[in-house]
This record gives C-alpha cells, sequence and structure tokens, in this order.
C-alpha cells in the first residue's frame, strides 16, 4: 500500500539519485537519522557520533543534506498515522533489496497477519506476556514481524477487533 508520505520519502530519496547511488544515500539518511535520534537521548557518546555524522554529510552537496531532515520529516508523519514499517515499504519502493544476496522485504500486512496467528486470542489483562526469545525472528537484520507482534500484543486488538479472555 503507497501512502503520501511513503510517495514523498521515495521522492525526495530519488531527487539525490541524479549524483549519487541511491543505495548508499538511503544507507547514509538511515545512520544519519539514528544518530540524530541517539544524540538527543544519549549524551555520553555524543562527540564520537556527531564526527561520524559530519563525516557523511560532507560526502553530499548542500541540496542533498538538507533533504534529509525533509524525509526525517516525511518518515514521523508517516509514524504518527500509525505504526508501519515505513522505511521498508521505502527500501522496498526504491527496489534497493537484492535477492541475489538474500534481501528479501516482507509486506507489513504479512507481518500483521503472522503476529495475529501467533497471538490468537490471547490477552495479556494485566500480566506481563512473556514471549519466547526468537519468537517470530528473521535471520538477520531487521524484521518487522517483532515489531508487529510487539504492537498487536500491547494493543490487546488488531484493526478494531478486541481479543476476549
Amino acid at each position: 500500500m503507497t501512502t503520501p508520505h511513503l510517495k514523498s520519502i521515495v521522492k525526495l530519496l530519488e531527487s539525490c539519485r541524479y549524483r549519487h547511488d541511491l543505495y548508499t544515500v538511503f544507507s547514509d539518511w538511515c545512520e544519519c537519522a539514528a544518530i540524530s535520534l541517539s544524540n538527543a537521548m544519549d549524551v555520553t557518546q555524543r562527540e564520537k557520533r556527531e564526527a561520524r555524522y559530519l563525516k557523511i554529510v560532507g560526502q553530499y552537496e548542500r541540496n542533498v543534506v538538507e533533504t534529509f531532515p525533509k524525509i526525517m520529516g516525511e518518515v514521523m508523519m508517516a509514524l504518527e498515522a500509525g505504526p508501519q514499517d515505513i522505511l521498508g515499504s521505502a527500501f522496498h519502493e526504491l527496489e534497493l533489496h537484492n535477492t541475489a544476496r538474500g534481501q528479501f522485504f516482507t509486506p507489513y500486512a504479512l507481518c500483521q497477519m503472522m503476529a495475529v496467528m501467533q497471538i490468537g486470542d490471547h490477552k495479556c489483562a494485566g500480566r506481563r506476556c512473556r514471549w519466547r526469545r526468537g519468537q517470530l525472528s528473521g535471520a538477520r537484520g531487521a524484521d518487522p514481524r517483532r515489531a508487529r507482534l510487539a504492537c498487536t500484543n500491547h494493543r490487546g486488538h488488531h484493526e478494531g477487533n478486541r481479543y476476549s479472555d
């Protein structure tokens, strides 16, 4: 499903394509975003992260660097609309995955379905739920299935249908 925010993210990233490899721009944006968020919360290694941030943005022209916060704004607005794997969707939409290297994209709707199947009609009703380590785990890297499982479990509902004990 393509949302207006996803379209904007893809358009902004593609605007950087004219002089730079899109995979590298996407990766560098993700690292810069992580550094920015981390620096806002944890100051212990701020200087080291800031140096890395400056090294990354130093590789790009001003107009590309000015695109980075715009992308972050679109990501934040997409997440405010509801939990979703907006970065995975952008990665897929930009066709940056590489099946030759074993990189596959699991659509978020499929992750949602798998989470509901795992939870069934289970509800945590005031007690702490403990999920087995490795539940719905992927082989490596980001796994939106875990995020969907946690979100479904946390809310105790899916798509407006409440689970009952």
